[in-house]
């Protein structure tokens, strides 16, 4: 097992399970999208040392810091069509668990931050099937946070890349890639293996 998870600026979202390629860049793809220019909004873990590992195995090794949870990439996640993530709470009663669709994953991230809700809060709007989904008003509040953010960063382990969302206003087009390619800047891992 690991020493430990790398320490970050932001949160960390681990990969756990390595089967499904494709699946684990549709994830990044979609946060990209829904991240809208999100200043460094999560650090993608990306290493197969972490596979298998559970909730409660990750969270001893995560470092100290300041971030309320830690987010899970695994086998259910790529095989939901709605990729929901895992997400591990460290700070109130370290080791809880719920699932949040990767559109609502920012607000998490967001809100658990500030402190305005707590844990328990997102435990209780669970939907039948356990996962936290966005509502209307998360997008709303996105969209007023990401206006005028053009130099923004979304993370990945190793590397920093420009993350070039859909500005406000702007629908990206289905199969359009969320993100444009910086030469010399590795979006994805090149040894990402597909499904």
């Amino acid at each position: 097992m690991p020493d430990s998870l790398p320490e970050s600026e932001a949160p960390l979202l681990v990969r756990t399970d390595f089967t499904h390629g494709r699946a684990w860049l549709a994830v990044q793809d979609e946060l990209d999208v829904v991240w809208d220019l999100a200043d460094d909004s999560v650090t993608f873990v990306d290493e197969p040392e972490y596979t298998g590992l559970t909730a409660a195995q990750l969270i001893a090794l995560v470092p100290d810091g300041p971030h309320p949870v830690l987010l899970v990439a695994d086998e259910v996640t790529f095989a939901g069509e709605d990729h929901p993530v895992l997400v591990v709470d460290l700070r109130d009663q370290p080791g809880r668990t719920f699932r949040a669709e990767t559109a609502a994953v920012n607000s998490v991230i967001e809100v658990l931050s500030s402190a305005d809700q707590s844990f328990t809060d997102y435990l209780d709007h669970l939907d039948d099937t356990g996962v936290y989904r966005a509502r209307g008003k998360h997008f709303q509040a996105m969209d007023t946070r990401h206006i005028n953010r053009s130099d923004s960063r979304a993370r990945v382990r190793g590397s920093i890349r420009p993350a070039y969302g859909p500005q406000p206003g702007h629908h990206a087009q289905p199969g359009a890639p969320a993100t444009r390619r910086i030469p010399g800047v590795p979006a994805r891992r090149a040894d990402t293996p597909p499904d």
